[in-house]
């Protein structure tokens, strides 16, 4: 089988954790996932999201004792060198060093270190539970509350274009999916102990995740990158980039954690397997990856040609 398939069920794993077992219906061509599953086929084997729970938490830690010893001690440690300390600011300044002098790395290490220092200490805490990362952490969660979620170079995906973000037009890039991953596995992981301190820690996240991530998600269907809308306007598929998987595993993530509402969380799973449907169907029949076997752990990567005639390639329906 194609990596670049199994690349595609692999982002989608989390979301076939919480189905029930049932058989799929056959597929058209290489549109695996979407037309084995619709909607209502969906409705009846997706665990609710109270009965799914993947992983151990820190309310109901029964299985992190198979985590050895030796890695447990080695994140409490490493959350303690991450425990003291502010949360630097990401000044709107070093923001606009993209479109100022090309730089986007100034930035983006400052927001990179804050995710790895939220997680770091999330798992501290979920080893130990002894509480003495939560305040840390909810200043991480609220910090990041308080930001815009992506990096300046992929602005051009807002209508304003690159610069500043508008937060009017929340964007969906890998690194804002990212954060909504985090957010809800923050959630997911630590729910109770952060409600101690606050029922609202827990809502904020959800609502950021909601506002930032999900509805965005459901609502646009013209970012390159989730390809579905371009099958629907013409009837024909093209190569879409690595963002597909990496995005969606994120979004998946996300929806199955935080979404309450049975309709849209079917929504979001649904048109997760949609769009992963739009990466792999056009891809050449050797799989190739332009970027190589060390980009397969985030996704595969379509090359601009395909192995047929045409570059866009007519829809087999």
């Amino acid at each position: 089988m194609l990596k670049q398939i199994a690349i595609a069920f692999g982002c989608l794993s989390l979301a076939m954790g919480a189905v029930r077992a049932a058989g799929p219906q056959a597929t058209a061509d290489r549109r695996l996932l979407a037309p084995s599953y619709p909607v209502e086929t969906l409705r009846t084997i997706l665990l609710d999201r109270d009965a799914w729970r993947p992983y151990p938490t820190a309310a109901k830690p029964d299985g992190l004792e198979r985590v050895p010893a030796r890695v447990r001690q080695a994140y409490i440690e490493e959350g303690v060198r991450r425990l003291d300390g502010d949360w630097p600011p990401l000044p709107s300044s070093v923001f606009l060093e993209y479109v100022r002098t090309g730089n986007r790395s100034n930035y983006e290490a400052l927001s990179f270190a804050r995710r790895s220092r939220l997680a770091h200490l999330v798992l501290a805490e979920l080893f130990e539970r002894k509480g003495r990362f939560l305040d840390q952490i909810v200043n991480g969660i609220w910090a990041i509350s308080e930001e815009f979620w992506g990096v300046p170079a992929h602005l051009g995906m807002q209508d304003a274009g690159p610069g500043l973000p508008d937060v009017a037009e929340p964007v969906v890039d890998l690194f804002a999916a990212e954060t909504g991953s985090l957010m809800a596995w923050t959630s997911y992981l630590l729910g109770p102990e952060l409600d101690r301190i606050s029922p609202l820690i827990t809502r904020r996240i959800t609502l950021e995740t909601q506002r930032r991530i999900l509805q965005p998600y459901l609502d646009r269907e013209d970012w390159g990158y989730l390809g579905y809308n371009w099958r629907r306007r013409t009837g024909y598929v093209r190569p879409v980039n690595n963002w597909n998987p990496w995005v969606n595993s994120n979004v998946l993530t996300a929806a199955l954690i935080l979404e309450r509402d049975p309709n849209r969380r079917l929504a979001l799973v649904h048109k997760v397997m949609e769009t992963l449907d739009a990466f792999v169907e056009p891809y050449p029949a050797d799989g190739g990856c332009d970027e190589g076997p060390s980009y397969w752990n985030r996704a595969g990567n379509p090359p601009e040609t395909v192995n047929e005639p045409s570059a866009l390639v007519k829809a087999r329906v």
